[in-house]
């Protein structure tokens, strides 16, 4: 018959102190294992996301939060490549707005950058979309005179007829602000040389007191020499008052009076 060398209690005191003295080693093999290596383990890189840019975080580039701002930013400066940088972001034509309802079209189309107005129009750009004061890219690319852009603009369906808060349209805007060349797209669109703005002026009336080409070519798209504006001015009325020579021989020679 055989005896325990030590109590219960005992026994058990050394078996937790064994148990101690195996986890100890342990960990100190582990600690010499990590100080050789010169740091422990880490773990595997995320890897980067399609489009990501050198240096950046895949987060940066799954969804920057400015991007909008900064799609709206580049397409009033012009500039295609930083453009294209922020849309790859996730940057979105067709939500991007400016506080005064400008959406990234409408700023590239007044910038006049072709390349910005051509993409936008791939993402899906509304191109009749209009800020708060009714201001179409069309109207704002006739305005500023980019020809190339307002040919863009009406080719993918562009409204040649809506109104701004004033009631001018694209037509109103290019001849008020002499840009010959528009005005010569514009009315090869088919834009009307009847409509009237708020004071019942029509384009014509607008061109009296400015570019004799532009009175001569709606003159030849059909435009109503005898029509008169709000407080009763005709276009030739208007010519004289401004004592536009050129003007008023033309508007003389179509029938027009004062």
């Amino acid at each position: 018959m055989s005896y325990p060398i030590c109590f219960e209690k005992d026994c058990l005191r050394l078996s937790r102190l064994a148990a101690f003295v195996v986890a100890l080693t342990s960990l100190t093999a582990v600690s010499h294992t990590y100080a050789q290596a010169g740091a422990p383990p880490q773990p595997p890189p995320v890897p980067a996301a399609p489009g990501n840019v050198a240096g950046e975080t895949p987060a940066a580039v799954v969804r920057d939060p400015a991007a909008d701002a900064n799609l709206l930013y580049y397409a009033a400066q012009g500039d295609l490549t930083k453009f294209q940088r922020f849309l790859q972001r996730g940057g979105s034509v067709q939500e991007a707005r400016r506080q005064d309802g400008k959406t990234v079209l409408m700023l590239a189309a007044n910038r006049g950058s072709l390349p910005i107005v051509q993409l936008a129009l791939k993402e899906n750009a509304d191109v009749n979309a209009a800020d708060k004061i009714g201001m179409s890219a069309l109207m704002l690319a006739s305005r500023a005179g980019h020809a190339a852009i307002v040919a863009e603009l009406i080719k993918s369906g562009a409204s040649v007829e809506n109104k701004n808060v004033n009631g001018m349209t694209a037509l109103s805007l290019a001849v008020q602000a002499q840009k010959p060349e528009v005005v010569s797209q514009l009315l090869a669109g088919s834009a009307s040389v009847a409509t009237k703005d708020n004071w019942g002026n029509t384009p014509l009336m607008l061109a009296a007191s400015g570019d004799p080409g532009i009175v001569q070519s709606l003159l030849k798209a059909g435009a109503d020499v005898k029509a008169r504006n709000s407080i009763g001015k005709t276009a030739l009325g208007i010519a004289v008052a401004k004592k536009n020579e050129g003007a008023a021989a033309q508007l003389r020679a179509a029938g027009g009076f004062e």
